[in-house]
């Protein structure tokens, strides 16, 4: 969900809607904008991520409480 676009917390989502794979190296700016978005989130951090340009999607590896998940978020 882009940051700013949910009426009942501005505050919540992310920024990776704005990536455009054209910054210097899209995996590291994806890892900075997952981990901006998850810096309110006690005990979850991004760890990495993967700009898969041809898909249009980011894997991001969450970690939680010792325990390691990768999502995908669709752009």
């Amino acid at each position: 969900m882009p940051r700013g676009s949910f009426c009942c917390n501005p505050a919540l989502g992310s920024r990776l809607s704005s990536l455009t794979g054209t910054e210097a190296d899209p995996s590291a700016a994806a890892l900075r904008l997952a981990q901006e978005a998850l810096r309110s989130v006690p005990g979850v951090t991004a760890s990495a991520a993967e700009y898969l340009a041809a898909e249009k999607i980011v894997k991001i590896t969450l970690e939680c409480d010792g325990a390691e998940r990768t999502v995908e978020v669709k752009l």
